[in-house]
Formats: C-alpha cells, structure tokens, sequence
C-alpha cells in the first residue's frame, strides 16, 4: 500500500470512530476500502468513474453492497464524517469543484509532489506526468489555498519519503490517456514485476537519496472542516 495510504489509515484510526461513515472518492482496485471494513469500519462507501473497477470491487466485496457508486459526485452517501481521495484532483478538470462538493469534516488525501526526486534531478516530468491523464501539478500553497476555498479551515500538507516504488515509477510505460481503464491497464506489468522482482534492488537506491534530501512521488493532505461542515457550491 502506498505511504499516503498508509499514514491515512493510521490518523482516520485516531480520529473517527468505527461507526462513523467513511467516503473514498476514486477508490480504484478497492485496496483501501477492504482494509476499512478488515479493521471494523462499518459505514463505509465508495466513488468510482469506471464502472470496470466498480463491478470488479463489487464482486470480490458483497459487504460493500449497495456501497458503491459510479459517479463523479461524492454527494451519494449520508452521515460521512471522512473522506479519502488519493491521487484523484490531478485528474479532474475542477478539483477545487471537486472538493467543494466533498461530504464531512475530515479530508485525507493525496496527489503528486511536483518537486519529488525525479523533477528535482531532472529537471523535467515524467511522460505520463502530462495532460490528458493529469491535469493540474499542485504545490503545497495551491493546495492550501484550494482547500481554503472548499471551506477547510485547516489544512496540512507532507511530502511523503523516498520509497523502492518511486524509484521506479519514471521508467514505466503508461499510456498518457484519460481513459482510466486504459491508463490502469498499461501499468499493470509494472506493480507485478516490481512487487515480485525489482523493488529489493532498488531499495538502497531509495535509502540514498532519501538521505540526501529528496522526496517521494506524493503529497499527503489532512485537512478539516469547522463548524458548518460541507463546502458551499
């Protein structure tokens, strides 16, 4: 699981309860929704715009019965305390749109740090790090300042640390598309072979250059609302 995934799942723990409802917006392979209903969340909901991913989750989850959406609109679910987005607001033309239209008080997020490693040596961007597959490249003030305007009230932002994965991220083919499933279906010979063959290898090459400074691939954002609640729009 990536490392912003994994610091959400241990600040939702600390900061609403098992019974309060819990919202991911893009939940993808359904990863992390399976973890919420392993570790006793019990009003948990997802949002999704394939309708691949949707049924796949669907199937492999009966718990999540009618707990699963395939829409673009998080406003499908009643009585959300917090929501999850990872690596979702790149992607959408009005991200700001977007999390107006969050439900609840506790955001955990995440999107791409546009100064990790590979820009911060090479000056460039990867490939794939391209309209139409993303869209936007946020730096820690625009996504204060986005927050802000979605009626957060407050916000923090983290650069997550060098992980084998980031390592090799760059150097694998994916199709620049917005079609999400397409995109999906170009990295999927990437998680298999790293997660089976390569990230040992480069995992000292990660521990150098985390020493050295640089960053991992991703912000992480907490950010909560005060009183009031939903963003106006």
């Amino acid at each position: 699981m990536d490392p912003p995934k994994k610091r959400a799942l241990e600040h939702l723990a600390a900061t609403v309860g098992t019974t309060r409802g819990v919202l991911e917006v893009g939940f993808g392979d359904g990863q992390v929704l399976g973890q919420l209903l392993a570790t006793g969340y019990r009003n948990v909901y997802g949002t999704e715009v394939s309708v691949r991913m949707v049924d796949s989750v669907a199937a492999r989850t009966p718990e999540l019965e009618g707990r699963l959406f395939h829409t673009d609109d998080p406003r499908v679910a009643a009585d959300v305390e917090a929501v999850l987005c990872f690596e979702v607001l790149e992607h959408v033309q009005d991200p700001e749109g977007l999390a107006r239209r969050f439900p609840g008080r506790v955001l955990y997020a995440s999107v791409p740090n546009p100064d990790r490693w590979y820009h911060a040596i090479m000056r460039s961007y990867e490939a794939w790090d391209y309209p139409p597959n993303h869209l936007h490249r946020f730096t820690r003030s625009d996504l204060v300042a986005l927050l802000g305007r979605a009626g957060y009230t407050t916000a923090s932002i983290e650069a997550m640390p060098m992980t084998a994965r980031d390592i090799l991220m760059p150097f694998t083919r994916r199709v620049n598309v917005a079609d999400y499933d397409e995109m999906r279906d170009s990295r999927t010979w990437y998680r298999a072979m790293a997660n089976f063959m390569l990230l040992p290898l480069v995992w000292p090459i990660a521990r150098l250059l985390g020493g050295v400074g640089f960053k991992g691939s991703s912000f992480y954002i907490r950010a909560v609302r005060g009183p009031g609640g939903q963003g106006s729009g």
